[in-house]
């Protein structure tokens, strides 16, 4: 992708349900090699299969777990959050109401309609991953700049490049 598009830049791995345990083993696997382009994971939904299952020390990690999640007990993911919160390397955020899909397709969760306490869910999901992304791309200028001595403002065009991938 990068060499078609070499303005591009991957700022995470996204993934859902069954596909994000899938992303999480991609993590784990092929973490560490150098030509991985990035390094944070937002895992919506997560079964979190193995607990154990944790990424390299140079990711982060984003769950999103519905607390209405009729697939996948919310216990799961604090069980994932507790294990893995060292370091500040996994962030747990639940969506109070939101079921296994987040309000996707009519499926409520807890009011139906795709709404959740607080709004819709899709829409309250991709807020919270732009937040995280944006705090993570914020604390990465911050410290480029520090090391370069200069005060370096967001690139825009590198924003609107950004790309997430979706299993």
């Amino acid at each position: 992708l990068q060499a078609q598009h070499p303005a591009l830049q991957v700022r995470a791995l996204l993934a859902h349900g069954e596909a994000a345990d899938a992303a999480l083993r991609y993590a784990v696997q092929f973490g560490r090699a150098a030509s991985c382009p990035v390094r944070r994971l937002v895992l919506l939904g997560a079964p979190h299969g193995s607990l154990s299952d944790a990424p390299p020390e140079a990711w982060s990690v984003l769950s999103v777990h519905g607390t209405a999640d009729e697939h996948v007990a919310v216990l799961r993911a604090r069980m994932y959050h507790r294990q893995h919160l060292a370091g500040g390397r996994h962030i747990l955020r639940l969506l109070d109401g939101a079921g296994h899909s987040f309000g996707a397709n009519g499926e409520g969760g807890g009011g139906g309609g795709g709404q959740v306490a607080g709004g819709s869910g899709p829409e309250m999901v991709a807020s919270i991953v732009n937040d995280w992304l944006e705090g993570a791309r914020r604390l990465n200028e911050q410290a480029a700049s520090e090391e370069d001595g200069d005060n370096l403002g967001g690139d825009k065009q590198a924003d609107d490049d950004d790309l997430a991938f979706y299993f």
